[in-house]
């Protein structure tokens, strides 16, 4: 899949012989929309739809043209990493932890940088969950929410949940977070909770997930948690073995516990979610 810019052409139809050819052409358009302000990625995502048919022998995606320009890519934070204070996050505070990555297949000799989020962090994480929500399956969203709406959800997670929200760094620039929430809000469910996690495109499939997730579930370790439920969304025809976050949750000692057919319909396709689980005492 190519750039749906004025300078360059997509093929009115591309077909996808393979999961991993489809999941390599969401990554190409993600990385557009990810660099733009939510009004225009609002307004690309509505000219970028995945229209899915059936042919002889394989599916076919067809990417619909895009007349916008995209602007240049967006620096998303050049400031030098701070260590969170102390009352940054009500009750799930801890260390700062810096993870080396030289040693592990496939991944540059850098730092890993994991740190509790900050309400300033918000306007990032926007700009990485909106083209999860217009061009994925992994957020059962239609709108991305606005910056407000994402630093309210912060406050419900740290102060009034008291659970983990934490944010991944790679060179002082912000590529991924994930949190915890309540799995359910009956007080029998207090010791149970949900885990989120969305990596920038640019970084995704590159093991950094997996470092970030160990972390959240350490975290809720901490804090006398019992289980951590996954709860993964994709396309009903997808084999959910082959899921790269199915994949990572297994890495991460979560199992599979069942799937919800057909519980949301989002880019003309019927959606199932894998209910994954993971005891953490």
């Amino acid at each position: 899949a190519s750039r749906a810019c004025r300078s360059r052409s997509v093929p009115k139809g591309v077909t996808m012989a393979s999961f991993g050819a489809q999941e390599k052409a969401f990554r190409s358009l993600t990385k557009h929309w990810s660099s733009c302000t939510l009004p225009e990625a609002r307004q690309s995502g509505r000219q970028w739809r995945l229209r899915s048919a059936r042919s002889v022998g394989s599916p076919k995606v067809t990417l619909a043209p895009c007349k916008l320009r995209f602007p240049p890519v967006l620096s998303i934070r050049s400031a030098a990493i701070q260590e969170p204070s102390e009352d940054s996050i009500q009750g799930a505070c801890a260390p700062t932890q810096l993870f080396s990555t030289s040693s592990a297949p496939g991944l540059v000799n850098t730092a890993l940088h994991i740190r509790d989020v900050r309400e300033d962090d918000a306007q990032v994480i926007a700009q990485i969950y909106a083209p999860y929500v217009y061009g994925g399956y992994a957020s059962f969203e239609m709108e991305p929410p606005p910056v407000s709406e994402i630093q309210r959800r912060i406050r419900k997670v740290t102060q009034e949940a008291n659970l983990p929200y934490l944010v991944a760094e790679m060179d002082g620039r912000v590529i991924g977070y994930a949190y915890a929430s309540l799995y359910r809000e009956r007080k029998a469910y207090e010791n149970t909770i949900e885990d989120s996690i969305y990596l920038h495109p640019d970084f995704v499939g590159q093991g950094y997930a997996k470092y970030l997730l160990k972390e959240l579930c350490d975290r809720c370790t901490r804090l006398k948690l019992k289980v951590v439920i996954a709860v993964i969304g994709m396309p009903n025809e997808d084999d959910s073995s082959l899921h790269p976050s199915v994949r990572m949750h297994n890495k991460v000692g979560f199992n599979i516990c069942g799937e919800l057919p057909s519980v949301g319909y989002k880019h003309g396709k019927w959606l199932k979610t894998v209910v994954m689980q993971r005891q953490l005492q």
